[in-house]
């Protein structure tokens, strides 16, 4: 069955083991090198025993399946949830990764409850990307913890020794003929941009003579959603009652007169968070009669998968295929 999907994309700005101090250049280690370990960590391992230990305050994260297909890897990461007697999907905590068919019920012994987020990975433009399929979460958080306390514990570039009966690290290196060094392991990403498109709004802020709020919102739950609209409008002198409010999407129009800083102020506060169609600002110049979204600086692709979906979780096998079979859309938004 063919999906719409939308991938956002991401630069991997560091991935691997730096020396304390300085963060510019891995001592080892790269994007490839972490897909490679995860795929040799995870192979002929059960779910349950893909679990990073983490702060007990975050959700619980598993690897439900690791995949390659033409130089695409996908990720699916499986995200535990408390069982509260409803149906919810599930996957069996002894299956081997790869092979766990998720279930729709109530939650069962030796099952875990939970969610997937999809990852599209392509080392060779150093990228990764949050794949969304029918609604689910991006779940962007977890995955950059995962990382983080993979490359930390379980990569093979791990060294530990017993002190006391613990088992403790000892440093890290790449091959077993180098010398293991005290080193930091460090994953992070930065948003993928279109530079040029933001800049061009800060550049031609003068000439904004209108304002475009798209915002998806529920107020009865997050009375905070229009903080930033309204510090926008009372920056340009208007009333907050411009906002609106309500439990659907909303469209806003401003008009706005010489109003630079404030244009500036606003494409700096919001760059990073837009989302088309969904939580997005228009900026319409003179002359000009079509809004220029501030969303189309983010790099996103939209492109139609063809998937085999299992109580609405699918494959990394499945999704890797198909992406495979679009690389050439994917990289065009990640040139």
């Amino acid at each position: 069955m063919k999906y719409k999907a939308v991938v956002r994309w991401y630069d991997v700005s560091s991935c691997g083991y730096y020396k304390h101090g300085d963060p510019a250049v891995p001592v080892f280690g790269s994007l490839q090198y972490m897909v490679n370990e995860l795929i040799f960590f995870t192979k002929k391992k059960r779910l349950a025993d893909t679990k990073m230990l983490a702060d007990p305050n975050t959700l619980k994260t598993y690897v439900a399946g690791v995949s390659e297909d033409n130089g695409v890897y996908a990720i699916v990461l499986w995200n535990q949830v408390q069982g509260d007697g409803k149906s919810v999907s599930s996957l069996p905590a002894d299956a081997l990764v790869g092979e766990a068919k998720a279930e729709k019920s109530r939650v069962k012994r030796g099952y875990i409850p939970g969610f997937p987020t999809y990852f599209l990975v392509i080392p060779e433009k150093n990228a990764i990307g949050t794949l969304r399929v029918v609604d689910n979460v991006p779940g962007l958080d977890a995955f950059r913890r995962y990382c983080n306390l993979f490359l930390e514990n379980s990569t093979r570039g791990v060294v530990t020794e017993l002190q006391g009966g613990d088992v403790v690290i000892e440093g890290y290196r790449e091959t077993k003929k180098d010398v293991v060094q005290s080193l930091r392991p460090r994953f992070a990403l930065q948003v993928k941009r279109d530079t040029s498109r933001a800049q061009y709004i800060r550049d031609n802020a003068e000439k904004v003579r209108k304002v475009v709020r798209v915002r998806t919102l529920d107020v009865a739950k997050n009375s905070g959603d229009f903080t930033a609209w309204q510090q926008f409008l009372k920056l340009v002198g208007l009333s907050s009652s411009h906002a609106g409010r309500s439990e659907m999407r909303v469209k806003n129009e401003v008009d706005v007169n010489n109003d630079e800083k404030a244009i500036i102020k606003l494409v700096d506060d919001n760059e990073h968070l837009v989302v088309a169609k969904e939580n997005d600002f228009g900026f319409v110049f003179s002359g000009a009669g079509e809004p220029h979204w501030l969303s189309s600086a983010i790099c996103t692709t939209s492109v139609e998968l063809d998937l085999v979906g299992t109580s609405g979780v699918f494959a990394a096998s499945n999704i890797a295929a198909a992406a495979a079979l679009r690389k050439v859309a994917l990289l065009k938004s990640i040139k």
